[in-house]
Formats: C-alpha cells, sequence, structure tokens
C-alpha cells in the first residue's frame, strides 16, 4: 500500500511558484512543494520495517515514471531522483545500485538530472564519473533545457 501511495504522489506533476502576489514567495533554490513532501516521504519510509526494500522499490518506480515518456512528470522524476539522492535520507548502495542500467541506457540521455544521479552513485561507488558531454543528445526538463541553452 505505501508503494501504491508513493506511485500516486510520484505521478503529480511538480507545480510552479503561483503567481498571485498574496501569497509568499517560495525560498530560491526550493523544490517544488510535491518534491519536499516525497522527500519527507522518503524519509519516513527509511525508518520502517523492511526498509531498504521499501526505499529500493520507490527509487525504481521513479526511475520508471522517468523513462516512462517526455513530459512534466518524466521530467519531474528525473529531477525528484538527484534531489533524493543529494538531499534526501541517506541510503545504502544497494537501494540505488539497481537503477544504474536505467540511469545509463535510458535516462541519462535524456535528462541532464539522470546523468548527474549517475555520476553521483558512481563517485560514491568509487567509479569514476561519466563526462555529461556523451548524454548530451535529447536532454528535456528544467535541468536539461539549461544545459542545451548554454550550449547555443
Amino acid at each position: 500500500r505505501l508503494a501504491t501511495l508513493w506511485i500516486y504522489l510520484c505521478l503529480w506533476a511538480p507545480q510552479p511558484q503561483p503567481q498571485d502576489s498574496t501569497l509568499p514567495a517560495w525560498a530560491p533554490g526550493s523544490p517544488p512543494p510535491i518534491h519536499a513532501m516525497l522527500r519527507a516521504v522518503l524519509v519516513a519510509f527509511t525508518q520502517l520495517a523492511g526498509a531498504d526494500d521499501l526505499c529500493r522499490t520507490s527509487v525504481l518506480a521513479l526511475g520508471a515514471i522517468a523513462a516512462s515518456g517526455q513530459g512534466a512528470i518524466a521530467a519531474g522524476a528525473a529531477d525528484l531522483l538527484v534531489l533524493l539522492h543529494k538531499d534526501g535520507p541517506m541510503l545504502p548502495a544497494s537501494v540505488w545500485m539497481p537503477l544504474v542500467p536505467l540511469l545509463e541506457n535510458v535516462l541519462a540521455a535524456r535528462y541532464h538530472s539522470a546523468g548527474e544521479l549517475l555520476n553521483r552513485i558512481r563517485q560514491r561507488s568509487g567509479l569514476p564519473p561519466i563526462p555529461m558531454q556523451s548524454f548530451q543528445g535529447n536532454w528535456q526538463g528544467q535541468q536539461g533545457q539549461q544545459g542545451q541553452q548554454g550550449q547555443q
């Protein structure tokens, strides 16, 4: 049931900050609220029995969502993976390593954030990083668009 809840929440596209002047501005560099909530959910998952299996399932489901398409939800899932690896709970390599083939073969060519995540996982495992230029085929998503604009 928890994995199902996780998937439903991951399918919620990140929303931009509302342009309503009555609301306080988001802190610069802060993740979309749905991503902050999912980070907190993953932290809660780490406290449960069978945490590694639940967290691995959560990470792999997020990777599958990122690989499933080319829209805002898929790009948001790729960005969320990086956020969870950078600022989420410290998860063992056994949680992240099953995601590596998907990152190498699919996601890193689509999303700048996935290439970044792949190199973070490789470095944490003692492997050398892969040059980001080798991934830049068809980058999408917020970070991917920035990467493409910088090259033009």
